[in-house]
């Protein structure tokens, strides 16, 4: 946003040879990126580290700055909450050290115990993703990843919904027109971990606004942790 007046300059006409070609040049749009994190109680304390580690190696793939890229986590089960602000998340110091900060509820030691509580609902994490997405910057290029490891269970309002039911599944379609009402050009990517049975091709297409190559599948978390 700078404005730089020169005085009085001397022109001359420049050649090919006259500066040194450009090296690792880096081109590109302004990214802004909220990422929103299933926190229900499906998700063990195991899981939920190979979870946070599969967010610092996705984080570590850009560069930060107020012109740069710029990084926001939120988290849901059948409430949401924020841990890092998109204003904030334009420092590479930022980003790691709010999922550093990244920690379960319980006070259980067993690895194999629910991280948090409560049921899921992803429409929840994903207006309050887009909510977060408004507080970025108009001209970076907007993008959403929803990671979910089961069923959506319980609608906006906080009421259960069975999870293949039209309640359900009308509540996601809501949250997706909500996050296009908020920001118009965002885009949502779906990240489903688990079997088939525990996570729904149906509702990942829905979250993904109905794009199939803006959703991925990964076994479990171990799996999607894997990924470099």
């Amino acid at each position: 946003g700078r404005e730089i007046t020169f005085l009085a300059p001397t022109t001359t006409t420049f050649t090919s040879t006259f500066f040194d070609p450009p090296q690792n040049c880096i081109c590109g749009k302004p990214i802004d990126i909220v990422m929103v994190l299933d926190r229900s109680s499906s998700i063990s304390k195991e899981e939920f580290t190979d979870q946070r580690s599969f967010t610092k190696f996705f984080s570590e793939q850009f560069d930060y700055s107020p012109i740069k890229a710029n990084f926001a986590l939120t988290h849901f089960n059948r409430k949401v909450w924020t841990s890092l602000e998109l204003p904030s998340g334009s420092s590479s110091a930022n980003v790691a050290n709010a999922i550093q900060s990244m920690s379960c509820d319980v006070a259980d030691t067993d690895p194999t115990s629910s991280c948090n509580c409560c049921g899921t609902c992803v429409s929840c994490g994903m207006r309050n993703g887009a909510d977060e997405m408004t507080k970025g910057r108009n001209f970076a290029t907007r993008v959403m990843i929803t990671i979910t490891d089961g069923y959506h269970n319980h609608d906006y309002t906080g009421n259960g919904c069975h999870s293949d039911s039209a309640t359900c599944r009308g509540d996601l379609s809501d949250a997706v027109a909500y996050a296009k009402s908020k920001v118009p050009d965002i885009i949502i990517y779906a990240v489903g971990v688990g079997a088939d049975r525990d996570v729904s091709m149906d509702e990942l297409l829905i979250v993904s606004d109905d794009h199939p190559e803006r959703i991925l599948r990964r076994e479990d978390f171990a799996d999607l942790a894997n990924d470099n």
